[in-house]
């Protein structure tokens, strides 16, 4: 008979048969008795009664107060652990046999095992004593499989992927969702597939890659999930608008761009990452000021050549902010973006001039952080004050800001 597992963990109470059909049907390596002072006699019984040509190597762990759920759980949690260990098992190997012991210790090895095993075993049958309620009658006996149902209905698993998805933590909660689908039922395995792969493309959003989201949001995976969750629509949508202006990196990202900059930060912010959230509304500031050089002089990203700036304004110009070269590729910082800004023959681009001078002091505290120029954190009163600031100075409403949906994931 081949081997099934390499070891064996079985509650022992008073009776030896049903453990020893478990053991000489599994043929295990090891065998790890969980056994009170009651019942290690019967536990011994077993070793000395099982036909085996190459019998298992036996161990014990008895349970001090085996009527009591909670002692009882944490010695055979720890006691599971410290054995797999000592005997080179990994969990896969290994199987819980909940035949025998008190209900308590059964019950606590259950859920033990539910962490770490994933397939129980029990010995049953249909003969029995005391009228069909008592043991099973001696030769009667049948070895009963069943996977560890927290397994197989990922339970844990979704738990876990829902707390990391409502933290921002994607590429986390994907490896989980990927994980889950390679050991649940097959039914629910195509699904937790299918949420892994949004969980990637949050993944990739959050980092700002988004060459490969138009595919798949035109996919049918990503059909199939609007279906369930259909809150998805929207940010398809606000991520397709997000992909065509980062398409062509040598043209200045669009509205949407700001907005996913801005929601970016959020999530940081959330995340208690306040120099993150600052370095990206940085960003979001001078994508803005790029924004604005477009519409008033009709040049991409902010690259500024003579000939951009109005005639009868070049010379103010080039005395108050200095000379452009002829054909102007470098970047420039956030400061000259909007000083520019001052030779617009628009009024009202010359008034938005004026807002890195109102925002200079709160973006201070990115230069003195340790993405910027120093090693002060940025505390989180003045991160709220800079994102109300910038909110208020770009004329955007907090919902205006693309949110993930509430995914909440229920078996």
């Amino acid at each position: 008979m081949e081997q099934k597992y390499r070891g064996i963990i079985s509650t022992v109470g008073g009776s030896a048969d049903p453990i020893v059909v478990s053991i000489e049907r599994n043929r295990p390596e090891f065998v790890l008795f969980v056994v009170s002072d009651g019942s290690r006699g019967t536990a011994e019984l077993v070793a000395e009664v099982s036909d085996l040509d190459t019998p298992p190597q036996y161990d014990y762990l008895e349970v001090s107060h085996p009527e009591e759920f909670v002692t009882s759980y944490q010695e055979i949690r720890r006691g599971t652990e410290a054995w797999l260990i000592e005997r080179e098992l990994d969990g896969l190997e290994v199987t819980a046999d909940i035949t025998g012991g008190t209900k308590v210790m059964t019950a606590a090895l259950a859920l033990a095992g539910a962490e770490r095993f994933q397939e129980f075993t029990y010995i049953g049958g249909e003969q029995r004593d005391r009228g069909g309620l008592g043991v099973v009658r001696s030769g009667t006996e049948s070895l009963i499989t069943s996977f560890n149902p927290w397994d197989a209905y990922a339970v844990r698993d979704l738990e876990r992927a829902n707390r990391l998805l409502t933290g921002y933590n994607a590429e986390l909660a994907e490896d989980v969702l990927r994980q889950a689908a390679r050991k649940c039922n097959p039914e629910l395995s195509g699904w937790l597939t299918r949420l892994a792969a949004l969980a990637q493309k949050f993944g990739e959003a959050d980092r700002f890659s988004f060459s490969q989201l138009p595919a798949y949001l035109g996919g049918a995976n990503f059909s199939v999930l609007k279906q369930e969750f259909p809150q998805l629509e929207d940010l398809g949508n606000h991520w397709l608008r997000v992909a065509g202006d980062l398409s062509n990196e040598n043209r200045t990202p669009g509205r949407s761009t700001l907005l996913e900059l801005l929601a970016n930060a959020q999530r940081r912010r959330w995340q208690g990452r306040f120099d993150d959230a600052t370095g990206r509304i940085y960003r979001a500031v001078e994508l803005y000021a790029q924004q604005l050089i477009k519409e008033a002089f009709g040049v991409e990203l902010g690259r500024l050549t003579p000939n951009a700036i109005p005639a009868s304004r070049r010379g103010a110009f080039s005395q108050k902010i200095g000379n452009l070269p002829p054909s102007s590729v470098s970047r420039k910082g956030v400061t000259w973006l909007y000083q520019t800004l001052t030779s617009s023959d628009d009024p009202a681009i010359q008034e938005k001039a004026k807002i890195h001078e109102r925002l200079k002091d709160l973006l201070q505290n990115r230069h003195n952080s340790l993405l910027g120029h120093g090693v002060q954190p940025v505390k989180e009163s003045d991160l709220r004050m800079l994102w109300e600031a910038v909110l208020r100075e770009f004329d955007i409403s907090e919902s205006e800001i693309p949110a993930w949906p509430d995914i909440v994931l229920t078996l």
